[in-house]
């Protein structure tokens, strides 16, 4: 986070609750972290199978042996032969039956990328497409011509990162296309509006359409017809983004749909097996902070009210369970913003579409804010670090929505606060980068700093599922905090931006598994 978006939050905080400030002296990040876009999952479409009759099948060979004698007449090898037919087998051909397209945030998402929507039954697969909606297939996707030099693609060795490139912009928020390509939206500086692709198979960054408002730190998700929803984030000024709006790989273009009700800030969204999208944020009238949800309908463009959460939440997770309820876990105790220190909630609840209600499940054993919440294979949800209100932590739990209790996983190699987290193709997850917060802090009515440097964490490691145990992994080249990470079909994972206290990431990396 650069110094001139602390200043910013730092004057808004200051502002809202009449308290003077920010002296000199406080500095660094502010303690209640974004969380960053979830992980989506990309739907792989076979090849068509062509059956040949007898006379063709005949006709074929004496082809096939007339093609042979003429190649071999021009001194070509079988080697060539061997060659074009090894490609079927390669991974990058039969990535359509692969463990990635299988298995499929981010963050959001997974819900929007969450990780929840992304494994599983999900809703981009079990969803009916929206009426007067189709399928977007991928040969139509309308980009510009690159512009942006990207690597040569390489898969790299087993648990390691390797350069992406860059992006040619701070943006904040990723979100993985049906086709395979990767849209990044909400950049932090610069041209706010813009927006580019990232194609695995060339590894370039291209330009696409324009964005109408510049949802810096917003939220995003795939829906079940292709299109994508972009929503909340902050304008130019500091303000709550209340517009939307619609990505169309088809064209390339975004347009309005519809619009939240003034001030309310955006924290998560999910996916729901409806198609409907659950979006959950706070607002703040004067130094009183309230938590809100509503229902996002893609065919009508429209948002309306659902049921109420049981707790003032800033920044909680939203993750998708296999029976279509959606977990909502921890943040910051908003209710608690004008008297000093926000603590972690430890408290969760699950939200039923078909009832539009919040009920209580778990709680965890730990408070926690800054978290990550990954849905494993078998549906059960990791969550890890985070912070407590006052400290990072490296403690995990999980989730049994069959039960509706926590139960430790043991602890990650790091205490870690807004790092992502990516379900493999093989079931494990990826756990990359965030930020090491060693506390305390110091408060002005409700605006309050790290008194001690935070760090930005270049590690990562792994959980393995089957055996419940945390194992460090290569590490990536930049630190990062609240990066973009994306599951690609080729079961690489796509490491984008994120921050340190020097400023925002405009780089790239890819992670080999």
């Amino acid at each position: 986070m650069s110094d001139r978006d602390v200043e910013r939050e730092l004057t808004e905080f200051f502002r809202q609750t009449g308290t003077p400030g920010p002296s000199p002296q406080l500095r660094d990040a502010v303690v209640a972290a974004r969380l960053g876009p979830s992980r989506r999952r990309a739907l792989a479409s076979g090849a068509p199978r062509v059956a040949l009759s007898l006379l063709g099948l005949a006709a074929s060979i004496v082809l096939a042996v007339g093609l042979l004698f003429v190649v071999s007449n021009r001194g070509h090898g079988p080697g060539d032969f061997g060659g074009a037919a090894s490609a079927s087998d390669s991974p990058a051909a039969s990535v359509g039956d692969s463990p990635a397209a299988s298995v499929g945030d981010s963050p959001a998402a997974s819900v929007s990328e969450s990780p929840a929507a992304s494994v599983g039954e999900s809703p981009a697969a079990n969803a009916s497409p929206s009426e007067g909606t189709s399928a977007i297939p991928s040969e139509s996707l309308k980009t510009q011509p690159s512009t942006t030099p990207g690597p040569t693609i390489s898969f790299g060795p087993s648990g390691t990162f390797s350069p992406a490139g860059s992006m040619g912009a701070d943006y904040t928020i990723a979100t993985l296309l049906r086709d395979g390509h990767v849209l990044f939206t909400g950049a932090q500086g610069g041209d706010l509006t813009s927006a580019k692709l990232y194609d695995p198979a060339t590894g370039h960054f291209s330009p696409t359409g324009s964005t109408f408002g510049p949802h810096d730190q917003g939220v995003a998700t795939l829906l079940a017809e292709g299109r994508v929803l972009v929503l909340g984030g902050v304008d130019i000024r500091g303000g709550a983004l209340a517009t939307a709006e619609l990505y169309d790989p088809g064209t390339g273009k975004f347009s309005l749909s519809g619009s939240l009700p003034a001030g309310l800030g955006v924290s998560a969204v999910a996916l729901l097996m409806t198609g409907q999208v659950l979006v959950v944020g706070t607002t703040m009238t004067g130094q009183t902070m309230t938590s809100w949800a509503e229902l996002y309908d893609p065919g009508s463009g429209t948002f309306k009210p659902t049921g109420a959460l049981s707790a003032v939440r800033m920044s909680p997770t939203l993750t998708l369970l296999p029976d279509g309820r959606v977990l909502v876990v921890g943040g910051y105790d908003g209710s608690y913003m004008a008297e000093g220190p926000a603590p972690a909630l430890a408290s969760a609840e699950t939200y039923d579409p078909t009832t539009g209600r919040f009920s209580p499940t778990g709680p965890m054993k730990s408070g926690r804010a800054g978290h990550a919440a990954t849905r494993l294979s078998d549906g059960r949800v990791l969550i890890t670090g985070g912070s407590n209100g006052s400290v990072g932590v490296a403690s995990a739990e999980l989730y049994d929505p069959t039960t509706g209790r926590f139960s430790t996983a043991g602890s990650m190699t790091a205490d870690r606060e807004s790092h992502s987290s990516t379900l493999l193709a093989d079931g494990r997850v990826l756990i990359a980068g965030g930020m090491h917060d060693p506390g305390p802090v110091a408060c002005a009515g409700a605006a309050c700093i790290a008194m001690v440097g935070t760090t930005d964490l270049t590690s990562a490691e792994i959980y393995d599922p089957a055996t419940g145990k945390f194992s460090r992994t290569g590490s990536m080249a930049t630190p990062r905090s609240i990066p973009a990470a994306i599951l690609l079909r080729d079961g690489r994972v796509l490491v984008a931006g994120g921050f340190t206290n020097q400023g925002p990431w405009t780089d790239a990396e890819l992670y080999q598994p």
